[in-house]
């Protein structure tokens, strides 16, 4: 693959993969280092890009595995939304902003109890927002071990909140 072809298949999609890189990891320049990673990893697998069904799958794969290396380099007592109150002028706003990061930082640290497998699928379906077939078509599984380690890690989240609910009443 030459220069021209790899800027029409792959460069291209750069705007995609730093999307969902900031979806995933919250931090502006983490998702650019990303991007940036992704875009090398390709550049060095061009040769064999043909083999590949999808180029676009691959990309994401790849920036997929380096968002989760990257959060996990932070660190799981970093947490992944830095808002704060301060940046709000109206008091009533800043309270329920409050209460949103509040729980944000819970579901993280819930998320971060769950195996990595249903961790990275519950991400792909909520916060990225792709569907049963492409996330089985990223992880090479099928629909439905998709949507059994959908359920699973939903009902364990639930379980882990509702027993942290319990202990605090």
């Amino acid at each position: 693959m030459d220069n021209k072809e790899f800027e029409i298949k792959v460069a291209s999609r750069r705007p995609h993969i730093l999307a969902m890189a900031r979806k995933i990891c919250a931090d502006e320049s983490d998702a650019e280092d990303i991007a940036q990673n992704t875009l090398l990893k390709m550049w060095t697998l061009r040769d064999k890009l043909d083999d590949y069904d999808s180029i676009e799958s691959l990309m994401i794969t790849i920036a997929r595995n380096e968002a989760i290396s990257c959060i996990r380099k932070r660190g799981k007592t970093e947490p992944i939304d830095d808002m704060t109150a301060s940046s709000y002028a109206d008091a009533s706003y800043a309270d329920s902003n409050i209460i949103t990061v509040e729980s944000d930082n819970e579901f993280d640290r819930l998320l971060n109890r769950l195996p990595s497998s249903q961790q990275i699928i519950l991400k792909m379906r909520h916060m990225d927002g792709l569907s049963i077939s492409e996330i089985a078509a990223l992880t090479n599984t099928t629909p439905g071990n998709v949507r059994v380690l959908l359920s699973r890690a939903r009902h364990k989240i639930k379980e882990l909140f509702l027993n942290e609910t319990n202990q605090h009443i």
